[in-house]
């Protein structure tokens, strides 16, 4: 499959979930900031940038050591899932188009897999209860790689699940951390955005092989 001219022919998507499906970057940012704030920390933009592709453990761990903190990384993840939990449970909602960019591409006979740093425990009961759960047929999680998503493991790992070649797969983003790390593995990557990045947005559309506003552009 194509879509238009505009990507070559594919037969895996590998999509990322917080910030490209899901609507949740405010609330990262949100968590993030306040976690920061219990301690008289303010966030640094830096940070900020960094911690955002980052799984609980890896993402525990930095901030452990960038601040100095004496609590366990153990603590500091249950601290930061238990903010995040009921927000994924009853209120994240999906970015414009991304129910109807998923049954577009099912509709083609297009496999759909899951890259991501969030954890399971979140991301799957919102993607239920958003009624797109039944799309997937892989999910892979920066946790279960050695890098995150600045290096291609993951996208190559989600791949292998899918018995596809990069070069048979796209890979749609919205950070330009995780664009770069797709693009050393060799898949074709797609930037899309976000406000959690609208920082970014003019590295993004240089550096990803295209770039939409909405899932929308992508269905045709």
């Amino acid at each position: 499959m194509t879509i238009g001219r505009k990507t070559p022919d594919f037969t895996t998507a590998i999509l990322d979930l917080d910030g490209t499906l899901l609507d949740s970057t405010g609330l990262w940012h949100d968590i993030d900031v306040q976690f920061l704030a219990r301690r008289g920390i303010p966030a640094p933009d830096d940070y900020m940038e960094n911690i955002k592709t980052l799984n609980y453990e890896i993402g525990a761990a930095y901030t452990k050591k960038r601040f100095g903190l004496r609590e366990s990384a153990e603590a500091i993840i249950a601290e930061w899932h238990a903010m995040a939990l009921a927000e994924y449970r009853e209120n994240i909602g999906l970015k414009p188009y991304a129910a109807q960019f998923l049954r577009y591409l099912a509709g083609h006979g297009i496999r759909i897999a899951a890259a991501t740093a969030s954890d399971e425990s979140l991301f799957l009961p919102c993607l239920e209860r958003c009624g797109i759960l039944p799309y997937f047929s892989s999910f892979t999680q920066t946790r279960e790689v050695n890098r995150d998503k600045g290096a291609p493991d993951v996208y190559i790992r989600a791949a292998e699940k899918e018995a596809a070649f990069p070069d048979a797969c796209i890979v749609v983003e919205d950070t330009l951390k995780s664009i770069l790390g797709a693009r050393a593995g060799g898949f074709f990557t797609v930037g899309v955005a976000d406000p959690g990045s609208s920082d970014q947005e003019e590295k993004i559309r240089e550096t990803a092989d295209l770039f939409v506003q909405n899932l929308g552009e992508l269905i045709v």
